[in-house]
């Protein structure tokens, strides 16, 4: 899976991760040209950039390649000063996972797999102490799942796939409240999904200018 995309601060662009890789640039839409910056501790692929709300960027779990293990471990992106910083680990490993802002500045993870089994619980990141609480796990395990924050604050999950299970989680959408239960969203933009599905089967996130 190629590098991850994320806006980041002055309409820069971050990619970072990928197989077998833990490099990061930047794409600076003004001159269309690429910048290398900070290295990420851990090679990471299957995973997804999310920016906070003080234009940090919080990279969590996914697949590291190169030693063929499932992370759970998280890392900061300060775009101030172009390094990376570890925050706490999340309470399960997990690849092939969806994030999200919620509402309240905190971040979502919910879904993914684990040596193809596909993961239901769900955890939220609380940027202001860097650590992550749980959260009600979904009712269906989920890989390689999409969501979306709706206006109304409530999240909308739908599909996945369960590979212990040798099937795909049929599309029956749903709401849910995020504060009752939380579900999967990616990478909001201006309230536009910042993930798109890949040829692979896979999800790959959209490059996405900011002003």
């Amino acid at each position: 899976m190629g590098r991850l995309r994320c806006p980041a601060q002055g309409g820069k662009v971050l990619l970072a991760g990928g197989y077998y890789e833990s490099s990061a640039e930047l794409y600076h839409p003004g001159t269309r040209k690429f910048t290398p910056t900070g290295n990420m501790f851990s090679e990471r692929s299957f995973y997804t950039l999310v920016r906070l709300t003080d234009g940090m960027v919080l990279a969590a779990g996914g697949y590291d390649s190169f030693d063929s293990v499932y992370l759970s471990g998280a890392e900061i992106y300060d775009s101030d000063t172009g390094t990376w910083s570890r925050t706490s680990f999340m309470s399960h490993a997990r690849a092939g996972y969806a994030a999200g802002l919620l509402g309240d500045g905190t971040v979502l993870v919910a879904g993914g797999e684990r040596r193809l089994v596909g993961q239901s619980t769900a955890e939220v990141y609380h940027p202001t102490s860097g650590t992550w609480t749980k959260a009600a796990s979904m009712n269906s395990p989920r890989g390689y799942v999409t969501g979306i924050v709706l206006r109304s604050g409530k999240v909308l999950v739908a599909g996945g796939a369960d590979a212990s299970r040798g099937r795909a989680i049929r599309p029956g959408e749903r709401q849910v409240d995020p504060h009752r239960e939380h579900a999967l969203a990616p990478v909001l933009v201006r309230g536009r999904p910042a993930l798109q599905r890949n040829g692979a089967g896979g999800w790959r996130t959209k490059l996405i200018r900011t002003q």
